[in-house]
């Protein structure tokens, strides 16, 4: 891809579930450009993840359940380079 987004690496991508309120499954792909994650309809880098998280389910269980994955990730990620 031109824009950067081409997955990169070995294991480009994890996937863990199901998570969140609807059982979706979270998707994440080492990119160009960094981490980009997949749950549900959303699409986005890490950080955007975190800020929907926390606006969608606050301080909620399915909050904590999604930055517990978004750490296992980071850290597979650097692990896995």
């Amino acid at each position: 891809m031109a824009d950067g987004y081409a997955l990169v690496g070995r294991r480009p991508v994890l996937q863990l579930g199901p998570l969140g309120s609807r059982s979706a499954t979270l998707i994440a792909f080492r990119t160009g450009k960094g981490l980009m994650v997949r749950a549900g309809c959303f699409f986005g880098t890490a950080d955007q993840f975190v800020d929907a998280v926390r606006e969608t389910h606050e301080d909620s269980t399915h909050a904590a359940d999604y930055m517990a994955a978004l750490d296992f990730i980071r850290n597979w990620f650097a692990r896995t380079e």
